[in-house]
């Protein structure tokens, strides 16, 4: 199966997961800033829910598509490899880290 993985065939996933990450992105997205202005927060704050709400839901949909065929690439099982790495991947922040230019909020 390693063979069969070629550069179409990593892209045709991606690209499926990724129209699906913006749709589901959008529907959250849409629901975080509608519920955070019920709650008075101010349009800022709302939007910034709704931002990162869909940055978050597009992350793991990517993420969720790559790593079984990374997996398999490397000849390690799918199955063993996605749950903790994906676990991981999606709860740490995109962007986090010590040479993030806001270093406070991580």
């Amino acid at each position: 199966m390693n063979s069969r993985l070629n550069k179409v065939n990593f892209l045709k996933p991606l690209w499926h997961e990724l129209r699906v990450g913006i749709l589901l992105g959008l529907g959250m997205g849409i629901a975080a800033y509608a519920r955070a202005l019920l709650w008075d927060t101010g349009t800022g704050v709302a939007i910034t829910a709704g931002v990162a709400i869909f940055i978050i839901v597009l992350w793991a949909n990517i993420l969720g598509s790559i790593l079984p065929l990374l997996a398999n690439k490397f000849n390690v099982d799918p199955t063993v490899v996605s749950g903790p790495a994906m676990t991981t991947l999606v709860d740490t922040r995109p962007g986090c880290s010590s040479i993030s230019p806001w270093p406070e909020s991580c």
